[in-house]
């Protein structure tokens, strides 16, 4: 129960409570000289218990006010100036555990000290599930006007931290006057956080050894004015072996719970033991040879120490084409290989072909598209690609030759081709993407700037003749192919085997007719094709025996004998006849009728 609940109002003035000072006074001496705040919380509750039961026979019906305007009042302060609570409910500064708290109480009547004036003071801890921290003193004004009380605070007591507060109550010409004074208790200087971070200042838990681990500390000072802090940091390895520490003299800690953060960067040598590694973070109120005290226990945290590592960055010219796996972290000595794609497809007409890598700006081996890194130290690789373009050629009409130089190229790449000559055919222009480059002109040269089509125009000067023939026959010409100047008229001749007859020509696969003889305008390539087909069967023939043929031979003699005789007789019979006739008859002189010789006369 609060002071003022337990005063019984009524009226009473200066001069009564003057006289019973004496009285008051003498019966309290003892509990005052033997009050500490060490004593027991049964004994700390007497004293204000004796003065309130005293008061309460003593005064009544008084009306309670708070000090404002004139009249009386009390102002209650403690020793932390500048901010040390002066004024009406005015807050106080910090006081960390283990420190002394002087409450003073400072009673005015119309400006006036007022002493031998007993004051009342009612002090509350902060709430906490554990039980509030309630204790009670009394003391009278001295010749200043000013009473004076004092206390600790437990050391880390947790009901201990939180905020404070003193009331401080006395009667003043009949008035109940009051005045409070807050105060906050806690780590004046607190170390809130220490975590390892590396050199920009990014979070880090793992260091090399041979490189630096940074400590970030963050801080707070809960005073109300600017603390200087003497810092140190210290890192022990997995052994508990010290690898480096660091101090910080009269470093400003911004006041009223303001944090700030410091940097330390500590030095792991080559020959620290790996893994995990402790640190340690403290802030004393001075340097150790200065008698300085911690502000706030020690805070600790852990980050691993590793092998030396080296970082391989990997890229690509032109930059970003392509992501190459292997970009990362190694430990020393480790051995990364790096594979670039060779061929990166832009479209069906332009790409990029690996050309080399370079390392850390050395070259590699020309168009070697995989290479191993020793990691001794730390790398960028570079894979350089060249932009290329496709040049297509072609030929007019298609098929009649090749032309060598059909490829991917370069960028900027100056490419000759040059038309072979055709039988048959003649050179007559090229043509670069559908653009005439000049008549019978046979070499062109194309800057590869972009992709192109190349194509050569040929005119037809000569024809083929292909003659075919089906089984049964042949043909003149023979069957093959044979060149013709073109417009020129070629005639085939059909020649049909034993026993096999001529059917029909067929020209270009259509049938064009059955003569022996065929001829064809040679104004483009054909092929003439004869086709034969087998005699047809003849009638039956009867074959007579061998003996027939000897008798008709006989027969046929007999009749040739018979015919001689003829002849022979018929010519004897002539001969005479035609002795006596005709001029042979006039010459011998014979008489052609009676066939008598004429005489002569």
């Amino acid at each position: 129960m609060k002071l003022e609940d337990r005063v019984f109002h009524g009226c009473i003035s200066f001069r009564n409570i003057h006289e019973s000072r004496t009285s008051v006074k003498k019966s309290l001496a003892n509990s005052m000289n033997d009050y500490t705040m060490s004593a027991r919380t049964e004994k700390l509750a007497i004293l204000p218990i004796v003065t309130m039961i005293f008061l309460s026979f003593a005064l009544a019906n008084i009306d309670l006010v708070f000090p404002s305007g004139s009249g009386g009042k009390v102002d209650l302060f403690t020793q932390k100036k500048p901010f040390n609570g002066l004024g009406s409910n005015v807050q106080s500064d910090a006081f960390a555990p283990g420190e002394e708290v002087q409450i003073s109480a400072f009673v005015t009547y119309n400006e006036y000290p007022v002493a031998s004036l007993l004051v009342a003071f009612a002090v509350s801890g902060p709430g906490n599930p554990f039980g509030n921290i309630t204790l009670y003193r009394t003391a009278f004004t001295d010749e200043a006007g000013v009473a004076k009380t004092s206390f600790r605070i437990s050391h880390l007591n947790q009901t201990t931290f939180g905020g404070w507060k003193v009331t401080g109550s006395t009667i003043i010409g009949e008035i109940v006057v009051q005045d409070t004074v807050t105060f906050r208790v806690g780590w004046i200087v607190e170390i809130v956080s220490a975590k390892t971070v590396n050199e920009q200042l990014v979070d880090q838990t793992e260091f090399m050894r041979g490189n630096y681990a940074g400590v970030e500390l963050t801080l707070k000072n809960i005073a109300m004015t600017e603390r200087n802090a003497t810092l140190t940091v210290t890192i022990n390895d997995p052994l508990g072996v010290r690898v480096d520490s660091m101090q910080m003299i009269d470093f400003a800690v911004k006041p009223n719970a303001t944090p700030v953060t410091v940097h330390f960067f500590m030095h792991i040598p080559e020959n620290a033991v790996i893994g995990n590694a402790s640190v340690f973070a403290d802030a004393y109120t001075a340097p150790e040879e200065s008698s300085g005290v911690p502000y706030c226990p020690e805070v600790s945290n852990h980050f691993s120490i590793v092998a030396r590592r080296y970082f391989l960055r990997v890229k690509t010219d032109p930059v970003g084409i392509v992501m190459i796996a292997g970009e990362g972290w190694y430990n020393e000595y480790a051995t990364v290989d790096l594979v670039a794609p060779t061929i990166l497809a832009i479209s069906t007409e332009a790409r990029y072909r690996f050309s080399y890598w370079d390392v850390n700006g050395v070259s590699k081996q020309e168009s070697v598209n995989a290479i191993s890194i020793l990691m001794n130290t730390s790398y960028t690789a570079t894979a350089h690609y060249v932009l290329q373009y496709f040049l297509t050629v072609k030929v007019d009409p298609p098929g009649i030759t090749a032309i060598s130089g059909e490829s991917w190229y370069n960028k900027s790449v100056a490419v000759t081709l040059s038309a072979p000559s055709v039988a048959g055919y003649q050179f007559s222009y090229w043509d670069i993407d559908n653009i005439t480059q000049g008549n019978m002109t046979r070499s062109v040269t194309i800057i590869m700037n972009s992709s192109h089509i190349a194509t050569a125009h040929y005119t037809r000067i000569k024809y083929q003749l292909t003659v075919e023939t089906t089984a049964g026959g042949t043909t003149n010409p023979k069957p093959g192919t044979h060149v013709y100047n073109a417009s020129t008229t070629v005639q085939v001749t059909a020649l049909p085997n034993v026993n096999y007859v001529f059917g029909h020509w067929e020209l270009d696969g259509v049938s064009t007719g059955s003569a022996f003889s065929f001829s064809v305008l040679m104004n483009q390539d054909h092929t003439l094709k004869a086709v034969f087909s087998p005699a047809p069967p003849s009638p039956p023939i009867w074959v007579a025996p061998g003996w027939l043929y000897w008798l008709l031979l006989l027969l046929l003699l007999t009749v040739l004998l018979i015919l001689l005789i003829l002849w022979l007789y018929r010519r004897r019979k002539k001969s005479r006849e035609s002795f006596y006739s005709g001029w042979t008859a006039w010459y011998y002189g014979y008489d052609r009728s009676d066939k008598r010789r004429k005489r002569s006369s």
